[in-house]
């Protein structure tokens, strides 16, 4: 009889301190990622005068970040082999699956994709 007025207030604090937890990782994460994302985007897009490769080289942008996202997230289930999901959503292409196969941190290497396509602009 005391165990069952007990296991509701423990389950009740299991489950907030697991919702935290979830909240925490995704502002101070996942957030963050996704922030930057919005941010370089939009400076891209901003400072880019020719609409047509303004609007391609945010397109790709937008790709790799959400890719990149995508990839943070597969990589914690362990799953960061199949990027077939990605090429299916047109998010990459096939040849970039294949530079990507074998590389330990995959999300991280599209934000150097980034940081290079935003460097050529420059050029």
């Amino acid at each position: 009889l005391y165990l069952n007025n007990v296991a509701p207030f423990l389950l009740g604090l299991y489950i907030s301190l697991c919702l935290t937890r979830w909240w925490f990782l995704r502002i101070n994460g996942l957030g963050g990622v996704w922030d930057s994302l919005y941010n370089v985007a939009m400076l891209v897009r901003a400072n880019v005068c020719d609409p047509d490769i303004g609007d391609l080289v945010v397109r790709k942008i937008v790709n790799y970040g959400i890719s990149s996202l995508i990839l943070v997230i597969m990589e914690a289930r362990g799953d960061h082999h199949k990027l077939d999901s990605l090429i299916a959503q047109s998010l990459i292409t096939e040849h970039e699956a294949a530079a990507l196969h074998g590389l330990r941190y995959k999300s991280q290497v599209l934000w150097c994709w980034i940081s290079c396509l935003i460097t050529r602009l420059g050029q």
